[in-house]
């Protein structure tokens, strides 16, 4: 009985209601700087895709220095290095190296916000850009999802 007149209460009050619309407008906020700041961030993955691809086996230092400025972006450019696990028409060993890059970067950031994207390559990507997607679920925190996507993948 308390709890419901303490709620009451609390819905009457005037500032809690601009309360919540202020947490509102902050989050809508904060998703378009996030935006923003993605878009700002992807002709930096395109060059730095394509240089990743240029490399050869034995330039170890220079793929070390990639994975590392990869890692660097953060968790909120995981969503946009998705499509980069797919090696694509070329599928030769510059876009494979990539593509192995980019899921080895992503198992480590392990970002809710690839999550759907990596649930759709699984889905419907490449046999190889299937299996990378498949390595990075594996370590998902959305375990039922991750777990059901894995169950289809295996009946393919």
């Amino acid at each position: 009985m308390i709890a419901a007149g303490l709620a009451l209460w609390i819905a009457l009050m005037p500032g809690v209601a601009r309360a919540d619309v202020a947490l509102e407008d902050l989050l809508r906020q904060a998703r378009a700087t996030a935006g923003a700041r993605a878009q700002a961030l992807e002709p930096s993955l395109r060059d730095l895709a394509a240089r990743v691809e240029g490399y050869k086996p034995s330039q170890s230092k220079e793929l070390a220095e990639a994975r590392t400025e990869l890692l660097r972006l953060g968790r909120e450019v995981a969503a946009l290095l998705v499509p980069y696990l797919e090696p694509g028409a070329r599928d030769d060993d510059g876009t494979r190296r990539r593509a192995q890059l980019v899921r080895d970067v992503l198992h480590e950031l392990r970002s809710r916000a690839a999550l759907d994207g990596l649930l759709a390559l699984a889905r419907t990507g490449s046999l190889t850009a299937r299996r990378h997607a498949l390595h990075v679920l594996g370590t998902c925190e959305e375990r039922p999802l991750a777990l059901a996507t894995l169950l289809a993948a295996a009946r393919d």
